[in-house]
């Protein structure tokens, strides 16, 4: 019996998570500095290249349950805390050059015990809260006992230099995902003419490979600022020479509702009708859609006129027009038609006077125009979709 892992969801979410506070860390943190992801944190950030300069240590605690990170006798907390005070204690971590966080997308009830520490801002307040740790602490004889001893067997000066530097980010005042880019953008100076959710993916998608690849290589995955901007830069410069950023095959799934309901459509029958297989159809399908959807986004995000679509679709036709009064053969119907439709198809039309990179732009395209029989690809397509 194959067992589902249920837990694979919220794993995911928790790299991922991991990832956009690198992402963010990096955006926000000066030329020089570098952003560690798994290099003795969940993320570091270490604002220069010297070895005396400071750094910001941070747990990220992703959920997508009920259930709440960080709460007072939680493993979340005791472990981030044995974390951070054993590596002040070993000399890999200088607590007067650091600060920590504890981040989480959750938001945290205000009755807490991490609030406190958030709140101790002086080493008065900061003893103050190694005292409360250790009632809350006598509580507990579970599992989670030795990691709770460990930690308090540390004096109260050390720990209390430890809550001094801690702050606490949760789910609302480390905002929702959408403001989270907006910090992003922001950051970045990107302005609105630039597809910001293009850039961001591709930045995101940048930070995973970056990572994979130093740990391939077996480094530590340290991230320049300096590459991200090369890689912001690079990105600019691309989306500004070209209006319209055609997504990936992969970024726009399509499921099999959505092909059952184009099943009727004028473009299948015309396929039909010239014995394409059925994985040719489907591909037709995929194809129609994905430039439907591109289309309507174009639109909405005012890149692409109505206008340069027409013309779009006319530079279409005239291709089509030379390619079927070449091609058509009328002693063997199908099989011309077949090649006008492959010959035809196979190309990349410029858009806006614009190389587009995507098939589906230009495929997606020629079977809108044979849906609204505009064009065709068996010798008598018109007669034979009127007799339908």
């Amino acid at each position: 019996m194959i067992r589902e892992n249920h837990d694979a969801p919220g794993q995911m979410q928790g790299y991922i998570y991991q990832l956009e506070r690198a992402l963010l860390q990096l955006s926000q943190t000066n030329y020089g500095g570098m952003v560690g992801v798994e290099t003795g944190d969940d993320v570091v950030v270490k604002f220069s290249d010297q070895s005396n300069s400071k750094h910001i240590y941070e747990q990220d605690k992703h959920s997508i349950s009920n259930k709440l990170p960080f709460s007072d006798l939680s493993k979340d907390l005791w472990n981030t805390l044995l974390i951070w005070i054993s590596a002040i204690k070993k000399n890999k971590i200088s607590v007067d050059n650091s600060s920590f966080l504890m981040v989480t997308n959750k938001k945290l009830p205000l009755s807490r015990f991490v609030w406190k520490i958030n709140r101790a801002l002086t080493l008065e307040s900061s003893l103050e809260c190694v005292g409360q740790l250790r009632v809350i602490g006598a509580k507990h004889n579970g599992k989670l006992l030795p990691t709770i001893e460990k930690v308090l067997g540390y004096s109260d000066e050390e720990l209390a230099m430890l809550i001094l530097k801690i702050h606490v980010l949760d789910g609302k005042t480390n905002h929702n995902r959408n403001e989270y880019k907006k910090q992003i953008k922001n950051n970045l100076g990107l302005d609105d003419n630039l597809p910001f959710n293009e850039i961001y993916n591709d930045l995101l998608g940048w930070v995973l490979d970056s990572v994979i690849d130093l740990w391939d290589k077996n480094k530590g995955a340290w991230l320049k600022v300096s590459k991200l901007h090369e890689r912001k830069n690079s990105l600019i410069a691309r989306y500004h020479s070209k209006p319209f950023i055609e997504r990936a095959v992969k970024n726009i799934p399509i499921n099999e509702n959505q092909r059952l309901a184009e099943k009727n459509k004028n473009f299948v029958r015309q396929l039909q009708i010239i014995k394409c297989t059925e994985e040719n159809i489907l591909d037709a399908i995929d194809d129609y859609l994905r430039a439907s959807i591109e289309r309507t986004r174009y639109a909405e995000e005012a890149r692409v006129s109505s206008q340069d679509f027409d013309e779009f679709e006319y530079n279409l036709i005239e291709r089509w027009k030379n390619i079927f009064g070449s091609e058509v053969d009328e002693s063997k119907k199908i099989i011309s038609g077949k090649k006008i439709y492959f010959k035809t198809t196979n190309h990349k039309e410029k858009l806006m006077g614009v190389e587009t990179d995507q098939y589906y732009t230009t495929r997606g395209t020629y079977q809108r125009l044979s849906n609204k029989l505009l064009l065709g690809w068996h010798p008598e397509w018109k007669e034979l979709i009127e007799e339908k």
